[in-house]
């Protein structure tokens, strides 16, 4: 049987700097409790992670590489 509770659903959010550092800290935490909601909510049957709010193309694609190889991120 596939054990679900061991896998992971990485919650990312973009951005841009062009918003300012205090719109950009707003959205770091608005996502950051989403992804507590979603993870803590009893419907989830695997973790959600939050990960940093990401602004430049070079942070998504690093981002992207290591989900890609992390074996619990689905």
């Amino acid at each position: 049987m596939y054990n679900l509770t061991l896998k992971e659903i990485w919650f990312i959010t973009g951005s841009q700097h062009l918003y300012g550092p205090d719109t950009l800290l707003q959205v770091a935490a608005d996502s950051r409790a989403i992804s507590e909601a979603l993870d803590n909510s009893p419907k989830m049957s695997v973790r959600v992670i939050f990960k940093p709010v990401l602004t430049t193309p070079d942070s998504i694609h690093e981002l992207c590489s290591e989900a890609n190889i992390n074996r619990n991120c689905i």
